[in-house]
């Protein structure tokens, strides 16, 4: 997948606080989802959505990355290049 554009940036984020059962408005892309009171299931459910809704293959090295919307974001730009 190429570069998200804004829609597609506010739907995955939109997916992603769903959830974290948070309010995606209160939320920004560099927000760290610990600080959310995510944790290992919840990162785990992110994947999972992932695969799901944008055929990422993703592997546990992905969580590493996935700390915020802004790693999210990427990992999906990154597959599709």
């Amino acid at each position: 997948m190429p570069t998200l554009n804004q829609e597609q940036r506010a739907e995955l984020k939109d997916k992603v606080c769903d959830i974290l059962e948070v309010d995606s408005n209160t939320v920004a892309d560099d927000t760290q989802f610990s600080d959310l009171g995510a944790d290992s299931m919840l990162a785990l459910e992110i994947m999972a959505l992932l695969d799901r809704d944008y055929s990422l293959n993703l592997d546990n090295s992905a969580l590493a990355k996935m700390t915020d919307m802004n790693g999210i974001f990427a990992l999906v730009e990154e597959a599709g290049d």
